[in-house]
Parts: C-alpha cells; structure tokens; sequence
C-alpha cells in the first residue's frame, strides 16, 4: 500500500474553502474568536480566545520561514492545510464540515510541502520563545499534514 494522492482539505462550510485566518486583520481575527469561541466541536481552538491567534501566526511564519529555506523563496502566500489522503474525523473539528479532495499530480513541487503532525512543532524547532503554548491544548494527531500554496 503506497501513500495516497490527493490532500483533502477540511473547512467550515459557512466560511469557505481556501482561507488562512492569519490573512485576516487584527479586528477581524478577534471578531472571529468571538464567533467561534463557543463552538460547539470536538476540539475548538477558538476556545483558547486570541492566545490561539498569536499561537497560529507565530506558527505559520515559521512554516514560511521553512518553505523559504527549502525552496530559496517566499511562498506566493500563505498555507492553505489539507490531509494527506482523508481523515474523516477532522470534519468533527467543524460544526459543519466540508471537504475538498485534491490529486496531487496537479500541484507543482513547491506547491504542496508536508509535515506532522501539525506546523506547531516549528515553534520548538527554530527555539521561538515569542509565544510557547501549552501542551494542555495543542492536541493530539495522527495523521500526515500538508500545506499548499494556490497559485
């Protein structure tokens, strides 16, 4: 049995596919952990209020940082996340999931970069002090991640 090849990426349906929170403004991330905060999901890292935002663009920043290194250049953007193959549990992260399968054939190689099993790890792996969250509500995972890039 070989890896799969397609991504799935997971969203909430009444956001929309293709959208990074860390693209949003100060106000707008802040209107959303409003929103979101009592959510009622399997994990809802909303819950942990705008602590979850800074957590999550400190985070992505590194994933850029290391998307940089290994390709020499910025990405175009930020990540999008997605599954390698499907994890159909992820979908209880949202009160109303949805998902969008993807082949991989069609994505160019500095499209598509993989990690496990979350980008929190970057934070530890460049020695980031800025913002360390606590292991009570980073979770536990499984499964093979992928950040791709829409160009």
């Amino acid at each position: 049995m070989g890896l799969p090849n397609y991504i799935t990426h997971y969203f909430e349906a009444d956001y929309g596919p293709f959208l990074n929170i860390c693209d949003l403004s100060h106000e707008e991330a802040e209107n959303l952990v409003r929103r979101e905060r009592g959510a009622q999901t399997a994990f809802n890292r909303f819950a942990m209020g705008s602590e979850f935002i800074r957590w999550r663009r400190e985070a992505d920043d590194l994933l850029i940082r290391s998307y940089s290194e290994k390709f020499g250049h910025p990405p175009e953007g930020r990540p999008y996340f997605a599954l390698l193959g499907s994890f159909d549990k992820t979908l209880t992260m949202f009160r109303e999931g949805r998902k969008i399968e993807i082949d991989t054939s069609v994505l160019s190689e500095g499209e598509l970069t993989f990690m496990y099993p979350d980008h929190a790890h970057l934070i530890t792996f460049y020695g980031s002090a800025a913002f360390l969250p606590t292991s009570a509500w980073l979770g536990e995972s499984n499964v093979l991640g992928a950040a791709f890039h829409d160009h």
